[in-house]
């Protein structure tokens, strides 16, 4: 570090200072008689005190200003990352003594690079954390949560390499190769794992609604597939508590076989029911723990009928009927309005396309609407008679400029609260093409709740894009724009799949037809959960007049199969919310109850019932082919090269020759005022008073 002082007046300025304090102190003790007396000593000892006093005090006046030079060397920083997931020693080739062997080398490999870089160590499987000792017992490998960890953790530090060890397997995510772009520093990969193909029979995949209705029939896909075992037969079996529901034969026809086998299965029984699927083993299997899988189906006994009026085609009607008849616990219907002749009092929801438009009014049907009480989904645009939609008291007033319109983008309003919308959401209407709105004044009741904002040529207004609206226990929503179908291509552009869309209207949905609740105590969380999820739950607790609070304590008591308790304590949500949460590591596998007891401040209890269950997943089993192919690619990608355990020398003997891999340096300029350092104060304060004692010392006055 170097520093100068510096001033922002004329240098000549600086040159005046001395000469003023030598001017004053002259004047003061060689033409004062009360210094006469004094040695010609101890006469120039206080003038040097009074001429420096002077001197600085003149600097000062000037305002000058300390720079300071700080440089900072930063080492080139090391990533090694290790794939955690149980298909590493579950493959022939890592077991016992060469898995040791090879922690070993990995060890001496980041001790060696830690004397020239900074090296930091992680595994990576279902989660990325910290570590330098792996247990390989992880059940899921994903690769981007590790690249997501890279990227926010290690945005502008100087990242030299990364290094990642792994047999290629990925089960969950985006596609490496596709989630690692964005990363400018090379990317070396360690290719472990066993690469030939054993002989296997497996039950590849099995597709399965979550939610069945008690007495309807539910489809099951099965996928199977066999590799080396030509000539071979097995059957496939499905059973429920111990009872065969279904068994067929399977007969394998080539080295590299597949089958689909569709099954349809009565739901008897309310409630979450498990069924085993078994492919039998024959002898020469390597694995046999992918034979087996288990499926569970939450069997309920009712079903919410939907309905979507529109006043004439339009893509937006095809995505959100498309997002609806997905979900198993609706039964969708859509009619254009002219040609719809049942009563509207048959469904739980119904969702209006530009209804009541400029043609259409829709009078009775409205009027049906809100005699029976039924919630409603507004959705906007050229079509649409706004005088109308106003008069509706919908909890949104639009002036519209006729036949003008505008597009806009959304942003989320960090206050809603009315169910949880998520960071992807966030993202998606953030990034999403914009909707066709009505150009005009926009006005919100404030008893309307907002979910998403305007944003108009990147200004973002306080103009509502969703709403929400509760008029006498009847619930409104209101879309004031076209063009939704895009959100639902721009979300399979963006993630290859329209979950967040599908989602996203799946809650709206939901919130909409759910009846108003009147229980004080309310616990929601899944019916199933796997292994390598965290246990999450939800409660809200109400006040005499159903007013949410949060001034309760809420605890909750988890019991297994054999009874053993697990007791937790509800966490208070953060910011506007008055939301109860409980988040668990995870549980073993089984089936859970639960009691969960709210306690108000006034001593009111309220207790609540219910159960889940913990699977088992054994993904990481299905297959056990390592994918070097995969390796290499993604270090091709990224200026690396691919090695193998026995090459860890050859490794780090080409990080260390990396030319591009140097250390940086930093220089930070700091200004500050020379009038703000203590010292400086305390060195005034210490001339002035030796120069006073002196005075007094030798009695001047």
């Amino acid at each position: 570090m170097n520093f100068s002082i510096i001033t922002e007046l004329p240098i000549g300025l600086v040159v005046l200072c001395p000469l003023v304090g030598f001017a004053i102190a002259y004047i003061l003790y060689r033409r004062d008689s009360k210094f006469e007396g004094l040695s010609k000593f101890k006469l120039r000892m206080l003038m040097t005190f009074r001429f420096l006093l002077v001197t600085i005090l003149s600097f000062l006046l000037l305002s000058p200003l300390v720079k300071t030079l700080t440089t900072t060397v930063e080492k080139p920083l090391i990533v090694f990352a290790q794939d955690n997931s149980s298909s590493i020693v579950i493959d022939s080739v890592m077991k016992n003594s060469l898995l040791q062997k090879y922690a070993s080398d990995c060890k001496l490999l980041t001790d060696n690079l830690a004397k020239k870089y900074d090296v930091v160590s992680y595994s990576f499987g279902n989660k990325v954390e910290k570590a330098t000792i792996f247990s390989y017992d992880e059940k899921i490998t994903d690769f981007s949560l590790l690249f997501d960890k890279i990227k926010s953790s290690y945005v502008n530090r100087n990242v030299g390499a990364v290094i990642i060890a792994s047999d290629g397997i990925y089960n969950q995510g985006i596609d490496p190769v596709y989630s690692s772009e964005g990363i400018d520093f090379p990317i070396y990969t360690v290719a472990l794992g066993d690469t030939n193909t054993h002989k296997d029979l497996l039950i590849s995949r099995i597709i399965s609604n979550e939610i069945a209705f008690l007495g309807n029939k539910f489809p099951v896909r099965i996928h199977l597939k066999a590799n080396e075992l030509r000539g071979k037969s097995s059957v496939l079996s499905i059973t429920k508590n111990g009872t065969e529901l279904f068994s067929q034969k399977v007969n394998v026809i080539n080295d590299n076989f597949t089958e689909v086998i569709d099954v349809e299965l009565h739901a008897a029984k309310a409630g979450l029911q498990q069924y085993n699927v078994e492919l039998k083993p024959v002898d020469e299997e390597v694995n046999k723990k992918n034979n087996y899988r288990t499926i569970i189906i939450d069997v309920i006994d009712s079903k919410q009928k939907v309905l979507i009026l529109y006043n004439s085609a339009h893509p937006d009607v095809g995505a959100l009927k498309r997002v609806l008849e997905k979900n198993p616990n609706y039964s969708v219907d859509f009619f254009q309005y002219s040609k719809f002749t049942q009563s509207i009092s048959d469904y739980n929801v119904v969702i209006f396309h530009q209804i009541p438009s400029l043609n259409i009014p829709a009078t009775n049907i409205l009027k049906q609407l809100k005699e029976s009480n039924i919630p409603a989904l507004f959705v906007l645009g050229a079509q649409s008679n706004f005088s109308a939609i106003n008069n509706l008291q919908l909890g949104l007033t639009i002036a519209h400029r006729k036949n003008a319109f505008d597009e806009a983008q959304s942003y989320l309003n960090e206050q809603f609260s009315l169910f949880d919308v998520g960071d992807e959401v966030g993202q998606l209407l953030k990034h999403a093409p914009p909707l066709v709105v009505p150009f005009g004044n926009f006005k919100a009741q404030t008893s309307a709740n907002v979910l998403a904002f305007q944003t108009i040529k990147s200004i973002k207004t306080e103009k509502p894009l969703l709403l929400f609206m509760s008029i006498d226990e009847q619930k409104y929503g209101v879309i004031s724009g076209e063009g939704i179908w895009r959100w639902r291509i721009h979300d399979y552009h963006e993630n290859n799949n329209h979950e967040t869309f599908d989602n996203f209207f799946n809650k709206i949905i939901q919130y909409l037809a759910l009846q108003a609740n009147k229980e004080r105590f309310v616990v929601n969380t899944k019916k199933v959960f796997t292994e390598a999820e965290q246990i999450t739950f939800e409660a809200q607790v109400y006040n005499a007049s159903l007013e949410q609070i949060n001034d309760a304590i809420v605890r909750i008591d988890i019991f297994d199969e054999n009874q053993k308790k697990y007791s937790f304590t509800f966490a208070k949500s953060s910011g506007n919310s008055k939301n109860f949460y409980l988040d668990i590591e995870s549980l073993n596998t089984g089936n859970y109850s639960f009691k969960a007891k709210a306690v108000l401040d006034n001593g009111e209890e309220f207790e609540k019932n219910g159960n889940f269950t913990v699977i088992a997943i054994d993904i990481e089993e299905l297959n056990t082919t390592a994918n070097h192919q995969l390796l290499f690619s993604l270090a091709k990608q990224h200026n690396g090269n691919i090695y193998f355990p026995d090459q860890l020398q050859m490794l780090e003997s080409d990080i260390l020759t990396n030319a591009d891999i140097v250390s940086v340096s930093y220089t930070e300029k700091n200004l500050r005022d020379l009038i703000n350092l203590k010292w400086l104060f305390f060195t005034l304060l210490a001339i002035v008073s030796i120069e006073w004692f002196l005075r007094k010392l030798w009695g001047s006055y």
